[in-house]
C-alpha cells in the first residue's frame, strides 16, 4: 500500500508471529501462567526481528517466509521473561544464546 508516496506493507501479527512463539516458549519452559507481560515481550521480539530491508520499506512486521526465525526469537523472549518473572517451571539457560540453543534442541522440524 502506498501512502503519501511511501510504500507500506501491513500484515497480521497475532496469529502468525505472536501466538505460536508464545506457546512454543511457554510450553518449553513449563510456564505456570501466561500473563500479559509475556505478550509484550513477544511483540517486542517481533519488532526487533525486522531485517534492515524490512525496516527500510517501513514494514512493521517481518515477512512471513521468516516465520521460523521470528518464532524462535519470540519464544526466546518469552522464556527469558518467564524466567525473570519466576513463572518458568524449567530453566532453559541464563543467557539469550543459551535459551535459544535449548529451544532449538527441543524444536521438531519435518525431514524434507
Amino acid at each position: 500500500m502506498t501512502c503519501d508516496g511511501q510504500d507500506h506493507s501491513p500484515g497480521q501479527v497475532n496469529n502468525v508471529f505472536i501466538f505460536p512463539g508464545v506457546s512454543y516458549g511457554a510450553v518449553c519452559c513449563q510456564a505456570s501462567s501466561i500473563p500479559e507481560r509475556l505478550f509484550l515481550a513477544a511483540a517486542e521480539a517481533v519488532a526487533h526481528s525486522l531485517s534492515e530491508f524490512e525496516f527500510q520499506v517501513n514494514m512493521v512486521m517481518p515477512r512471513r517466509r521468516r516465520i521460523a526465525e521470528v518464532s524462535q526469537n519470540v519464544a526466546t523472549a518469552v522464556v527469558m521473561e518467564a524466567q525473570a518473572m519466576g513463572i518458568a517451571g524449567k530453566s532453559l539457560g541464563e543467557t539469550r544464546e543459551q535459551v535459544k540453543a535449548a529451544l532449538s534442541d527441543m524444536r521438531w522440524l519435518p525431514k524434507l
